[in-house]
């Protein structure tokens, strides 16, 4: 069978993007008629002629030689070239949903799409299992890299058939331009950088630019330092009350993981966290905050007159896949006598309404007896019906929405219509970042019914509040 990524079937880049639906049919056997999902054998020829197909792709370093040319080419003659790295964010998903065999059949397809866009000394090659490389032999203008990145972006969301059904995939993209000093695998690392940042900002694309290589020697010398400072206990918990809007009675807490390094300083939680899930290392940073979190419970009980106050815990998006999360928590709340009501489990709107993992994690949380708090609530991409749907106890409504509540109108309506539909449906409402009494008294007048923010305290550590104790301090009030 011929290389279906060989064949030609040229199309053109900005105007025709629609047509990729189209061109799909007759670019070979194998894409001209997707398979049947009554025919087994038929999938397999499919997907094993589609995994040939990929192989025959040109690897990183097949690219990294070809762009060392295309440099040395726009050097002389004064044009830049480009590098597209195309990470196809939800493959993983159809892989571990519809198995290898979908999964090889919609990278062919995707390639295809692809290398439709490239002409002349272009290249696409395969950086990883589901990351494409465009190589762009010439970016005469900012204006024409955003065209292809546009109708690469077109490409790849076009729907694939398979077995009769759509197949929807998202790609998120990096994008670095030569400027006459980098070298070819210099250029790489920068495309590279850039799509990293797309991921941490959840875009859909990038460009380049040199805050990025700083984000990316700082990222390193944290994923460099991150293994001894678990092994050596330098991570640390601050708790932030959450407090009856009425009373001020302090009802729960939220653990907050810290990390201060002797070099690197204070590392932001989103820093050090993608940092554990890149060296695999989530799990065992979970496990050592939840073991500090619920140890604590007792202690954050006595100090803060409550007896059924409780502690709630956050948990890396990875380990919010997987059930062993839950046997963690069981673990910790046996090893210190902690009951479930007495602990929180925090998730995200979007991983609930996104992964089916996810979800059946939070299932058997619930199923365990513990607390779930919905958190960062209205700013997902979910209804408002949808969302009221999930089972929980505690629903957040994100600090931005309070940013301006006192300025806008608008921004009022949208709060006093949350904390309206949260008790109408028997949720409890927790309005996180109140740092006035003016956006106190507003709440507690439309019925929200419990608050979090520096108006009332800061996170602090455990022994900071002991101190406080101590020294006959409020450990919470108007600060």
């Amino acid at each position: 069978m011929p290389n279906a990524l060989s064949a030609g079937y040229p199309c053109q880049m900005s105007s025709q993007r629609n047509s990729c639906e189209e061109a799909d049919k007759p670019v070979q056997n194998l894409a001209a008629q997707a398979p049947d999902r009554s025919d087994g054998h038929h999938k397999v020829r499919v997907a094993h002629s589609a995994a040939e197909a990929l192989r025959e792709l040109p690897d990183r370093l097949e690219v990294v030689q070809h762009l060392a040319g295309l440099l040395d080419a726009g050097a002389a003659g004064g044009v830049p070239c480009g590098i597209f790295l195309v990470d196809l964010a939800s493959f993983r998903r159809i892989n571990a949903t519809l198995g290898h065999f979908a999964g090889d059949y919609v990278l062919n397809i995707i390639a295809q799409r692809l290398k439709r866009l490239t002409s002349g000394q272009d290249l696409l090659g395969r950086f990883s299992g589901d990351v494409f490389i465009v190589a762009r032999a010439a970016v005469h203008s900012i204006a024409s890299a955003s065209a292809l990145l546009a109708d690469i972006d077109a490409a790849v969301r076009q729907p694939i058939d398979w077995a009769g059904e759509p197949l929807g995939v998202v790609a998120v993209i990096g994008v670095a331009l030569s400027d006459g000093h980098a070298c070819a695998e210099r250029l790489f690392t920068r495309a590279d950088a850039a799509l990293i940042r797309a991921k941490e900002l959840q875009l859909r694309s990038q460009f380049f630019d040199e805050s990025m290589s700083r984000l990316a020697f700082r990222r390193l010398a944290i994923e460099t330092r991150l293994p001894a400072a678990l092994e050596a206990d330098r991570f640390t918990v601050s708790y932030q009350p959450v407090v009856a809007a009425e009373t001020g009675q302090v009802i729960g807490v939220e653990a907050l993981a810290r990390w201060h390094d002797d070099e690197l300083g204070a590392v932001a939680p989103p820093a050090f966290i993608r940092g554990a899930e890149s060296l695999g290392l989530a799990r065992v940073l979970d496990r050592r905050i939840q073991e500090i979190a619920i140890g604590d419970r007792a202690e954050l009980a006595r100090l803060f007159n409550n007896d059924e106050l409780w502690v709630s815990i956050n948990t890396s998006p990875t380990q919010l896949r997987t059930l062993e999360t839950i046997n963690d928590l069981e673990r910790a709340m046996t090893t210190f006598g902690v009951a479930p009501r007495h602990v929180a489990l925090e998730v995200v709107e979007d991983l609930l309404l996104d992964d089916v993992d996810s979800a059946a994690v939070v299932e058997a949380a619930r199923a365990a007896g513990l607390r779930i708090a919905l958190d960062d609530f209205g700013t997902g991409k979910g209804s408002l019906a949808h969302l009221l749907a999930i089972d929980c106890d505690h629903v957040k409504i994100d600090r931005s929405f309070l940013v301006d509540m006192l300025q806008r109108k608008r921004s009022r309506s949208i709060i006093a219509g949350l904390i309206w539909m949260c008790i109408d449906s028997g949720l409890n409402v927790i309005a996180e970042g109140v740092e006035t009494k003016e956006q106190l008294d507003w709440l507690v007048e439309y019925g929200c019914q419990q608050v979090q923010g520096f108006y009332f305290a800061r996170p602090q550590p455990i022994s900071e509040l002991q101190r406080r104790e101590a020294a006959g301090e409020a450990l919470v009030g108007p600060v």
